[in-house]
């Protein structure tokens, strides 16, 4: 773990400077990549799903939130095995275009999943 040290000056109650020495613990996830191998799966949180349906929610370092769902025999478009129907948020909660019309996306691979996370790491532009 690396460590970044520094001061700040501080004013007190008295009006006088002091200066307030910090630590930042640096861990390095911050600059991770996020792959499909990153995500956990639970069972589907929306009872309407058969069951069987999956879902994995994970945060990017960036903010962008990307949920990927499938399984449960209908209603969402991947087997929840080998395909996935992938979905991406902003900070603010608005879906992020993961294709030409597309907000959510189906039937892709575990690679196809990565490949898009990859890009949303690195900007916003998937296409």
């Amino acid at each position: 773990m690396d460590t970044i040290t520094g001061s700040i000056p501080v004013l007190t109650t008295k009006n006088k400077f002091v200066s307030i020495k910090i630590i930042t613990y640096i861990c390095g996830m911050e600059n991770k990549i996020y792959t499909f191998d990153d995500l956990v799966f639970n069972q589907h949180p929306n009872p309407g799903y058969q069951p069987g349906a999956v879902q994995a929610v994970l945060r990017l370092n960036n903010n962008v939130e990307v949920s990927v769902v499938g399984g449960g025999g209908g209603g969402l478009y991947g087997d929840g095995v080998e395909t996935f129907e992938m979905a991406a948020f902003d900070s603010l909660g608005k879906f992020i275009k993961l294709g030409l019309d597309d907000d959510v996306i189906g039937w892709r691979s575990r690679t196809e999943i990565t490949e898009i996370m990859v890009k949303l790491q690195q900007d916003l532009v998937v296409g």
